[in-house]
Order: structure tokens, then sequence, then C-alpha cells
């Protein structure tokens, strides 16, 4: 046993033992072994006697002496549960009770908690049935079973009523009728076909994401110069729900005015050549790259491309198509009839 500190603790003495705290009572009431605690300027050194487990203390009196004293750690103090002063003097008549602190919060003392009790199953289970007595009664409702709430009707093939005086819970249908849909469905119909399509278009959750606009370009083709990066203009518009485009000022952007999540997606023609790379981009706010494809192009005919993205937008960010070609002359996006170029961006969220 290896001890590393001690301290003086007002009337006590702690100190620790293979790494566990220990605290003695050497003064007043509560003392436990005999200490001149009142004298005790500081403690220099504690060991234990192999021999029989004594403390052994060194300390500096209050006079600037140095002392020793022996201390038995297991003298004194009781050795049961009812030599204590706040517990319990006898255990008398207390069979099957509760240890609790008192209401007054200053000792121990024996009860039985509220709601216990035995549950042998000869007092609870008195039939023999492995329910609870009190359960016995859980199949059934009123103490019917499920049968007397069923009519002549189900076996027939139908969907029961529940009832068999006027008081009906439901018309009797049979099961083709009670699960129809339809104009003419008989079972608690709402709306004709027309009216249930008529209502979902004034869904405000379906109205919420109409934000959105599709441009494009209408008069000639666009001029692209080899290694050079250009953005393309769009003079027209198929629709914008959400001033997105101006066909007047920066027709090369769409702009956000409501936040959310949109898909953005822009497709084009190349004029016919074999030479190079092409690569197009969506551009966020003239910096970011949201998206972007490069291909080589077709020998033989015109190179199609397009370039689709979704990306979460706040209030005023913009894109645009950004497009680069290096096959070391000048090329051209060509205008094709809701073919190219066109550029949208849709809310979807």
């Amino acid at each position: 046993m290896t001890i590393t500190s001690v301290t003086k603790d007002g009337d006590d003495i702690s100190y620790v033992e293979d790494g566990v705290t220990k605290k003695l009572s050497v003064s007043g009431s509560d003392a436990v072994v005999s200490f001149p605690i009142d004298s005790c300027d500081r403690i220099i050194n504690v060991w234990r006697q192999q021999s029989d487990g004594h403390l052994i203390i060194t300390y500096i009196d209050t006079n600037g002496d140095e002392q020793e004293v022996d201390i038995d750690p297991n003298a004194g103090g009781t050795t049961t549960f009812l030599g204590l002063t706040d517990a319990l003097s006898s255990y008398s008549g207390l069979g099957g009770q509760y240890i609790k602190v008192k209401g007054t919060e200053d000792g121990l003392e024996s009860g039985t908690p509220a709601g216990s009790g035995d549950m042998e199953k000869t007092t609870y289970d008195t039939n023999d049935d492995g329910k609870v007595d009190a359960a016995d009664d859980a199949d059934t409702v009123g103490g019917e079973a499920p049968a007397a709430f069923e009519d002549a009707g189900t076996a027939a093939g139908l969907i029961a009523s529940h009832a068999d005086d006027d008081d009906a819970h439901h018309a009797v249908f049979t099961t083709t009728e009670h699960t129809a849909i339809g104009n003419n469905a008989p079972h608690h119909a709402k709306y004709t076909d027309a009216e249930a399509i008529a209502a979902a278009k004034t869904d405000p959750l379906l109205l919420n994401y109409t934000q959105g606009a599709r441009v494009y370009h209408n008069e000639g083709s666009q001029s692209v110069y080899h290694d050079t990066p250009k953005y393309l203009t769009f003079d027209s518009e198929r629709y914008d729900t959400n001033n997105i485009h101006s066909t007047t000022e920066n027709p090369s952007r769409l702009t956000c005015n409501t936040p959310g999540k949109y898909l953005i997606s822009a497709h084009l023609h190349w004029s016919s050549n074999p030479t190079g790379i092409r690569y197009m981009r969506i551009m966020l706010n003239g910096s970011i790259i949201l998206a972007a494809h490069g291909i080589s192009p077709c020998i033989t005919d015109v190179t199609v491309m397009e370039v689709t993205t979704i990306y979460e937008l706040e209030q005023g960010d913009y894109v645009e198509v950004q497009v680069i070609q290096r096959s070391g002359t000048t090329l051209f996006v060509e205008p094709i009839p809701n073919g190219t170029p066109e550029f949208m961006m849709q809310r979807i969220g």
C-alpha cells in the first residue's frame, strides 16, 4: 500500500492511499481516533506499519517541534447499521420494508413505498388463466366479444354497419362500393374528379414553387473567339414568373428574387468544326462555377451541349452561361427554335 499525500482538513485528516482518498475524523463528537489536531501546525509525513496496519503520522506542532503519533484507523466508531445515531435502533417488525430518508431530511427510517405490495399469482390470477384478473376483460368491449358487433352483412361480403338499429355507424356497402374511386363512388364522396383536380390546383403547397423563367436567343448567331470566355445573352423569354430576366438590362443573367433551391439548365449548338475542344459552364455571380461540361467537337456535324444543376440561391444571386472554345478560329452558337441557346431556372424547394 502506498500513501502519496496527507492533509489536515478541519477536524479531519485526509490521505490518499493507492489512489483512493480516505478521511479520518480525529476530533469532536464524531472522532473515531485520537489525534492532537489543535496542536498540529502541519503534517510532514505519513506511512503505514505493515505489522498492524497502523498509520504513523509525523507533524510539526504549534511550537515548531516535530512530533509523531500512532493511529489505528479501525479504532472507535460503530461496526453495525443499528449502531448509527441517525438510523434505526431495531429491525423488529420491519420485515420486507425499505430504508428511506426521513421527511425531516436528518436521518433514515423504514417504510413501504406507495403502490407497493406483493404480486403473487395466487392473489392476482385467481382463475389461473395467465392474465391478471383485472385484465381478463381486455379482449372485449363492455364484456362483449368482437363478434357481437358484426351483422349479417359481413358474411355476405359487405362492410358491416356496426349496429342493428336505425342509429347505424355507416351505411352498408359492398366491398367494391366501399373502395370505389371516381364521380360515382358511393362511399364518402366529396368531389367529382374535375372538382378534385380544380381543388388541387389551388393548394398553397403546389403554388409555392412557381418562381421560374426560360429564356432564349432569337436574333442571329453569337460569335465566340478562340480561347476567349464569353457570356451568352438571351433576347427573348418563353416565360418569367418572378422578374428573373430582362431583355434589356444584363440580358445574360437569370436573377433570384425568391430564395430557395433552383433547377438550373442550359443547352446550345456550336457551328460545325472538328478541331479543339468546347466548354460550357453555369456561373454564379460572375465568379463561381456551379456546373461545367467539356467535350471534343463532332467531326461531321454541329456539336450539341447541355449542362444542368440544382443549387440553393439567395435573393440577388444571379446565374449565367459561359462558353469557351479552342478551335483556333471564331465559332458561333447558333439559334435553333426551341433548342439553342436556351437558358432556364425553376424553383423546386
